[in-house]
């Protein structure tokens, strides 16, 4: 999932159209690209391994990105993004089974999170831009500690990549 999240902090201006310009960019960045679009528990995320899921997984293990290096083009993405949205935080994600890995990141220090804070997880069953407008009012993600702790996320917006099968892959 190509993503963007616009954390709450006092030193952070954002302008009030920027999750418009976030969801447009997002948008067009993935048709010009080719690519279509703990104890926490998300409430709306129920991970049986269905056969689509397995389908799934083994799609995002066919690609051979998972743990591996950084790449140029990767890094050059995320901060072209995050300089295009105005956006603190860009992301290139992968979702396996139990983590989101961050092949590529902007404005975050971390290389994977728990599958189930993950709002890429979401991302990834959507057919298109997948948006939460704010994190703290959605009850899907209001009590997620990425929200209430740091980065206190309020904002995304994220995009699914599929594999040359059609499979969201991240």
């Amino acid at each position: 999932v190509v993503s963007q999240f616009v954390s709450f902090s006092s030193s952070l201006k954002v302008v009030s159209d920027a999750p418009n310009s976030i969801t447009n960019w997002l948008r067009g960045a993935s048709q010009r690209s080719g690519l279509t679009t703990m104890n926490y528990r998300p409430r709306s995320i129920e991970r049986s391994r269905t056969n689509s899921e397995s389908r799934r997984l083994s799609a995002l293990m066919e690609l051979d990105l998972l743990d591996t290096p950084p790449e140029k083009e990767f890094d050059d993405l995320v901060r072209l993004a995050s300089a295009v949205c105005g956006a603190p935080i860009s992301l290139v994600s992968l979702v396996d089974e139990h983590r989101q890995w961050f092949k590529a990141s902007f404005g975050l220090d971390v290389k994977e999170t728990a599958r189930d804070l993950s709002f890429c997880a979401h991302a990834i069953q959507q057919p298109d831009v997948f948006v939460v407008e704010d994190a703290t009012q959605d009850a899907r993600f209001c009590d997620n500690p990425l929200v209430t702790g740091g980065p206190a996320i309020r904002f995304y917006a994220g995009v699914p990549l599929r594999a040359p099968n059609g499979y969201a892959v991240g």
